[in-house]
């Protein structure tokens, strides 16, 4: 259990950490996780579409 935080510590140490994904692999990283990783942009096209019907 060790090795898993002594790997994690690593990505929280830099100035700018690069993501989890990165380093392990996205479909990893989803098994690991449980979650569905997208990308930021889509993220917020898809909230922008939201706002829109909304209005």
């Amino acid at each position: 259990m060790e090795n898993v935080f002594h790997s994690f510590s690593r990505f929280f140490k830099r100035a700018h950490p690069y993501t989890v994904a990165h380093y392990i692999g996205r479909k990893n990283a989803q098994r690991i996780l449980g979650c569905k990783i997208k990308k930021k942009s889509k993220i917020f096209a898809e909230q922008h579409v939201e706002d829109q019907n909304h209005l």
